[in-house]
């Protein structure tokens, strides 16, 4: 359980690091490791404490995420106005990664009766990068 909440919170911030590294002039590295300050605090928490404690903050923990992805897709975005290589391409394949991971949220959640699909959307946005 512990791996679990683990892996989903640090694929943000590991993420936007990716993203600080392609466009380092849109890139924000004071957000990137504050963001990296906090998820190492909550990471703490969840090793520190039985699962009974850290569940009841799954909600918070993917307010967390919400948070990350919204940077993400602010850097992308400055990025494709500054016209800077295959940003579009990231554009189309972090919109896929939101619809999968919002439809793994409200799965979670018990909100909606699907599967989750999370890994289909990081083999789309990881599929449309071409080789440099």
């Amino acid at each position: 359980m512990k791996l679990e909440y683990l892996s989903f919170i640090w694929l943000l911030p590991l993420f936007s690091y990716v993203i600080s590294f392609m466009y380092p002039k849109q890139a924000n590295t004071t957000f990137t490791r504050i963001y990296f300050i906090g998820v190492l605090a909550v990471s703490f928490v969840i090793l520190l404490t039985p699962s009974y404690v850290y569940t009841h903050y799954l909600l918070l923990f993917q307010l967390t995420l919400v948070v990350g992805f919204v940077y993400i897709f602010k850097v992308v975005w400055q990025a494709y106005r500054a016209n800077e290589a295959y940003s579009f391409i990231n554009i189309i394949g972090l919109f896929v990664l939101l619809m999968t991971a919002a439809n793994d949220v409200f799965y979670y959640n018990e909100w909606i009766a699907t599967e989750p699909i999370l890994s289909i959307g990081f083999y789309s946005t990881c599929s449309f990068r071409p080789s440099y």
